[in-house]
């Protein structure tokens, strides 16, 4: 027996495709991000901003067919969401309170830094280089930016004191090969690199990026849930209308790599 799904289950599937393999992609480069692979960083720039705005936006359209009889909004409507996370975020936000009362999504400092800086580089900051290179650049470098973004999430983890012992570890470490090693290689405001400066980046780097993916995940799980329960009453919404196929997938199961348990989120290095 061949099971016909319709368009739109098919086309949303797609999109939680999309959404997925940005969003594991994007946690497993930032995970690796340090000053020593810039690539790594970029990677996770382009690959979260692109799957948190693609997950963001398929919340508002399956709500939007929950509360019009399942017809998805039109071409314009979807245009009118517009491309910036934090927009996005907010009429998600609006979404949750009337599905999930008594449940809010709300963002610490640090997350509102961290979507802020995606929204930003989504939004604009990608184009920098280039930008720079030709001289009509008119925002900020982003990896200057991510340095702050970093420092915000040490900060609120009140990991601040570690960062400094990494530091002094870095130094010791770095006195000891000193006379016969040097660094050729440059921060990420592009500023020339001591060997002592290497050292200690790299290791405040992986402190702070792992934090940063815990954070991400947060949100995640949180969202998470809010798909769950729209993509439960769209089924609900199909049944009352008499459909045994139905129209929006479950698309909370894109989500199932989303953890819960902090430490776990911590130790893991691959997303994908």
């Amino acid at each position: 027996m061949k099971l016909r799904f319709p368009n739109i289950f098919l086309l949303l599937q797609q999109e939680g495709f999309v959404f997925r393999s940005s969003i594991t992609q994007g946690l497993t480069a930032l995970r690796r991000a340090r000053e020593d692979d810039k690539g790594h960083c970029y990677s996770a720039f382009f690959n979260l901003s692109i799957g948190l705005e693609r997950l963001l936006k398929v919340i508002m359209i399956i709500d939007h067919m929950c509360r019009n009889e399942m017809i998805p909004p039109s071409v314009r409507q979807i245009k009118s969401y517009g491309h910036e996370i934090l927009q996005l975020f907010e009429a998600t936000q609006e979404i949750n309170v009337r599905h999930r009362p008594g449940q809010p999504i709300k963002l610490s400092k640090c997350e509102h830094d961290l979507f802020s800086f995606l929204d930003e580089f989504g939004t604009g900051a990608r184009y920098y280089n280039v930008n720079e290179l030709s001289g009509a650049s008119q925002g900020r470098d982003p990896l200057s930016a991510w340095a702050g973004v970093l420092n915000s999430i040490l900060d609120e983890n009140n990991l601040l004191k570690t960062a400094n012992s990494r530091r002094e570890k870095a130094v010791v470490q770095a006195s000891l090969i000193s006379p016969d090693v040097f660094v050729v290689a440059h921060g990420l405001d592009r500023r020339p690199l001591t060997l002592e400066d290497a050292y200690a980046t790299m290791r405040v780097h992986d402190l702070a990026c792992k934090y940063a993916v815990y954070h991400v995940v947060r949100v995640l799980a949180e969202l998470r849930d809010l798909t769950m329960t729209l993509s439960h009453l769209a089924g609900a919404i199909d049944r009352t209308q008499g459909k045994d196929i139905p129209t929006v997938p479950s698309m909370h199961e894109f989500l199932s790599f989303v953890d819960t348990d902090k430490r776990a989120i911590l130790n893991k290095m691959r997303w994908q």
